[in-house]
């Protein structure tokens, strides 16, 4: 292997002795791989990648905001069957849907962790994850906000007795008349660069600690029941089929390719909350367009979050508002609401009939709104029309361009209603608890239940999906996942032909 490559075949990773192989590069394997190699720099960490599309750094960072939505179209998949058929995504990259997220990065709200009647997070996770979140606010830069100064003085003071606030992190607006925009969004693809940039220049080829493989599509955890041997993953180049082995494996493929990933693997016999309890964030849109009045207001921009007004399940929502001025001189503003999907074990993922290019089965999935979640999303919309009659706004909502179908929430067309999946916040199907038989798939912190070395460490973890943008939490939840790992995994593990190693440590 040439020491210049910092992305590795499937083959070459297959050859390796990996004590820890984790699936998925997106914000939750990052983010475990980067704790791992800091904490462990004995350890050989090894990472597949189902796409190849490679960018250095959100792609933010490379081109205005406007051009996020093409870039999204060109690339995105839609791999999903049933509910989210139409409107779920992955991004088959290096870094996943991370290198396109948004800028909203906030904790969820310590009434999110146990208001759920199902839904309750685990007291140890619930006490630990503020120490992890300030971890994952100096990494992620999360206290650079999208515009800087005043320039949204006139929104801030009318919008403040809905306590409004400039999100944490912005990558929305390009620079332009009226904004002095914060720069240098980070993104895991951009962390993970660096970490095998800086193990390329500190180490020969043959005694590298971190290969990353691309084009690696993971279709079965091999395992006998206690412990899991490896992930047999299809090379997307030649379509064969190869096991990587490691001692510990870490699932971080995203809500719905993680649970898909224990069906395949026949999992769900032991552990019957397997794709169970799908959430997401539900999406409501609407744009609005305000003459000024006030020529104070001319040459402002709105970048602001509207939190919940209380804190009881009707208000698990939050709206945020993003605009500037159009070429007419008025402030065109997008309105976003985000609502908290209630904990529903109805609500899952399962294999499909219907199968992909490879003959391995889609996952299917299937979610519907509660009475509680409707009139959540009805409390939310009247927050949206409220917002406008302070900003005088007018609804132009009509004029988003980049749906495919259009469905509004009534004749008025004031709200967009965005389809199921299209929030990209989906969270559940292997969720953290106390046991098997308590609607669980781990225990709190991400190890599987009945297994030494498995663990998950993405969204599909969270009992409920709070109301902020859940990227904030995945962070800080992996590296309590890579903690526990450091911690209690086998040393050595469990061999290729599936013996076990000694005791776990700690």
């Amino acid at each position: 292997m040439s020491n210049t490559r910092l992305t590795s075949s499937l083959d070459e990773l297959a050859g390796q002795s990996l004590d820890v192989l984790i699936v998925g590069s997106g914000p939750a394997g990052v983010a475990v791989a980067e704790r791992l190699a800091h904490t462990h720099p004995d350890w050989t960490l090894g990472m597949v990648e189902r796409g190849s599309l490679l960018t250095l750094t959100h792609i933010n960072n490379i081109f205005p905001n406007p051009m996020r939505r093409r870039f999204i179209k060109r690339f995105k998949t839609n791999p999903w069957e049933g509910s989210f058929r139409d409107g779920g995504m992955l991004i088959p990259a290096l870094g996943g849907r991370g290198i396109v997220a948004g800028a909203h990065l906030r904790r969820f709200d310590p009434a999110d962790f146990t208001l759920w009647t199902s839904g309750s997070w685990p007291a140890d996770v619930i006490q630990l994850l503020p120490q992890y979140y300030r971890e994952a606010e100096i990494n992620r830069r999360v206290n650079v906000s999208a515009i800087r100064g005043g320039e949204q003085t006139w929104a801030l003071s009318t919008l403040d007795f809905l306590h409004a606030h400039p999100p944490n992190v912005g990558v929305d607006f390009p620079s332009g008349d009226g904004f002095d925009v914060g720069h240098g969004y980070d993104s895991p693809v951009a962390r993970l660069w660096q970490v095998l940039i800086n193990e390329t220049l500190n180490r020969e080829a043959y005694r590298r600690r971190i290969w990353v493989a691309t084009d690696s599509y993971a279709v079965r955890i091999e395992h006998n029941g206690k412990l899991a041997q490896g992930i047999r993953c299809i090379n997307a180049t030649d379509h064969r089929s190869r096991l990587v082995a490691a001692r510990t494996v870490v699932i971080t493929a995203s809500t719905i390719e993680s649970a898909r990933l224990f069906l395949l693997s026949d999992l769900d016999q032991q552990l019957p909350a397997v794709g169970r309890f799908l959430a997401e964030h539900i999406e409501r849109r609407a744009k609005i367009e305000v003459d000024p009045l006030n020529p104070e207001v001319r040459g402002q921009g709105i970048s602001l979050v509207v939190p919940p007004e209380n804190a009881d399940l009707a208000n698990r929502f939050q709206v945020h508002l993003r605009g500037q001025m159009n070429q007419d001189g008025k402030l065109e503003v997008d309105i976003g609401g985000f609502a908290a999907m209630d904990p529903c074990e109805d609500n899952r993922v399962t294999l499909a009939e219907s199968r992909d290019e490879y003959d391995i089965p889609k996952a299917n999935t299937s979610v519907s709104l509660s009475m509680n979640d409707q009139a959540r999303v009805d409390n939310m919309c009247e927050r949206i029309r409220h917002i406008a009659r302070i900003l005088n706004g007018k609804f132009v909502t009509t004029r988003f361009p980049f749906e495919e179908t259009t469905k509004y929430t009534d004749a008025s067309r004031e709200i967009q209603e965005m389809g199921p999946g299209r929030s990209y916040h989906e969270a559940g199907t292997l969720r953290m608890g106390s046991s098997a038989e308590a609607n669980s798939v781990t225990d709190s912190g991400g190890l599987v239940h009945g297994f030494s070395n498995l663990y998950v460490a993405d969204a599909a973890l969270f009992p409920c999906v709070g109301i902020a943008n859940p990227m904030l939490t995945i962070t800080a939840l992996a590296y309590r996942v890579a903690d526990h790992i450091d911690a209690f995994s086998p040393n050595p593990g469990p061999q290729p032909d599936g013996t076990a190693g000694a005791a776990p440590r700690g």
